[in-house]
């Protein structure tokens, strides 16, 4: 069981963001999470006893799912680093509680995200992830596309635009795919 969210930039960011991405992932496993789609408005605009009270109401949700879920999950977040403290700190605490809960999170290493992990006194595991080059990076295009007959423009292109980040190439690839600027045959 996979549950997928990302960091966003702190212009538009705001107090449970995170959480409610996590509820629109959850939506798609339970239903009961479709009331608080709303709840996204709500954040982004308001702010004292109410914000609290629906904070609280996610929160609690979001807790009595995984408390009910027995298999194991794998909570997947990209630029961990950007979510909300609220959201971060509520994540933290659920792994720290499920033996069930696997986090994998790509961050900003000069973040202090790390040290928010480890002080849970969970097993962390980490590494860096350098930018591909060469012919490895090609390789890594291929494998991605599953093809070996590509145009060279398209190298050219990820090349200049992700200078070999592996998480920004898939995300450049996958926007060509749906704009259909790349067919892959």
């Amino acid at each position: 069981f996979v549950i997928r969210a990302r960091g966003i930039s702190n212009s538009v960011s705001y107090d449970g963001s995170g959480l409610i991405q996590l509820i629109f992932e959850l939506a798609q496993f339970d239903s009961d999470f479709t009331k608080f789609h709303s709840y996204k408005e709500t954040f982004a605009s308001i702010d004292g006893d109410q914000k609290e009270i629906r904070l609280n109401e996610v929160i609690h949700a979001i807790e009595g799912f995984f408390k009910r879920f027995r298999d194991r999950v794998a909570i997947v977040i990209d630029d961990f680093h950007l979510f909300d403290a609220i959201s971060k700190n509520t994540i933290l605490k659920l792994v720290a509680e499920y033996n069930n809960i696997f986090l994998l999170v790509s961050a900003d290493i000069s973040s202090n995200i790390a040290s928010s992990i480890q002080s849970l006194n969970l097993r962390v595991s980490s590494f860096d992830l350098g930018a591909l080059e060469g012919l490895t990076y090609i390789k890594f295009i291929q494998a991605s596309l599953e093809s070996k007959n590509l145009p060279t423009e398209l190298y050219s292109e990820l090349i200049k635009n992700c200078k070999g980040n592996p998480f920004y190439t898939l995300e450049l690839l996958m926007l060509m795919i749906s704009k259909r600027s790349l067919l892959v045959c």
